[in-house]
C-alpha cells in the first residue's frame, strides 16, 4: 500500500509541511533531521568569530589619537608662524621714527636711496615728520623687489623741495589709511602708478583698483 498524504507530510494542494518532532524549537533544530550533526553546537563556535570579525582593529583608536595630535600641532605652528608675522610687521612698521631707520631699512630691501628722499623729508614740518617717517617705512616694507629706489615714492609727492604743492601732497599722504599705503605699494603697477601720479599726490586705493 502507498503511504497517504498525511503519513508523507503532504497537503492535498501538492505543498509539504514538515512538522518538527515533539521536544525540539526552531532554534535548536533535531540532530536526527540534519544526518547527524550538532547544527546548535556548530553555530556556538561561529558566532563569536563572526562578532570578533566587525570590531574595532586593534591600534585603531591609538592611530586616531596620533593623527588628531599631529593636526593640532600644524594648527599651533601656523597659528605661531602668523603671529610672529604679524608681529615683525608691527615692529616693522612702527619702529621707523628717523631718518638713519629709514634708510637702514631701505638698504635691508635693497632699495637705493636717491637724493630726492632727503629732499622730500625736509620739505616736511618738524611736527608731522616722524609721521611722514612712520609712512614711508609701512610703504618701503612692502614694495615688491621689482622697486630699486626710493624714486617711486618721491616722484609722487615732490614738486619742488618746499614749495606748497609738494607740502600739500606731503599732507594727503599723512592723512591716507596705512591699509591704503600697503595696497599701493604691494600693486605690481607701483612703477607704472609713480609715472602716472607723478608730481600728483599719492593715489587713492580705489582709483587704482
Amino acid at each position: 500500500m502507498f503511504p497517504s498524504y498525511h503519513e508523507l507530510g503532504l497537503t492535498p494542494e501538492g505543498s509539504s509541511s514538515l512538522e518538527l518532532p515533539l521536544g525540539t524549537d526552531n532554534k535548536t533544530p533535531s540532530r536526527s533531521l540534519y544526518s547527524g550533526r550538532n547544527v546548535s553546537r556548530q553555530e556556538q563556535i561561529e558566532l563569536p568569530l563572526l562578532i570578533d570579525t566587525f570590531g574595532p582593529s586593534i591600534g585603531e583608536a591609538p592611530l586616531k589619537r596620533k593623527v588628531s595630535h599631529i593636526e593640532g600641532a600644524l594648527l599651533d605652528e601656523r597659528l605661531k608662524r602668523k603671529r610672529l608675522g604679524y608681529e615683525d610687521e608691527h615692529k616693522h612698521n612702527s619702529s621707523i621714527k628717523t631718518v638713519e631707520q629709514l634708510k637702514d631699512l631701505c638698504l635691508e630691501r635693497k632699495i637705493i636711496i636717491k637724493p630726492t628722499l632727503d629732499k622730500l623729508i625736509h620739505s616736511c614740518p618738524n611736527e608731522s615728520k616722524v609721521q611722514l617717517l612712520s609712512k614711508l617705512g609701512i610703504y618701503f616694507s612692502h614694495t615688491y623687489s621689482t622697486v630699486k629706489d626710493t624714486a617711486t615714492i618721491t616722484s609722487i609727492l615732490l614738486r619742488g623741495e618746499g614749495t606748497p604743492n609738494t607740502k600739500k601732497n606731503i599732507n594727503h599722504f599723512l592723512s591716507t589709511e596705512d591699509c591704503d599705503v600697503k595696497a599701493i605699494a604691494l600693486s605690481p603697477f607701483l612703477k607704472s602708478i609713480a609715472s602716472i601720479c607723478n608730481g600728483k599726490g599719492f593715489p587713492k586705493a580705489g582709483d587704482v583698483d
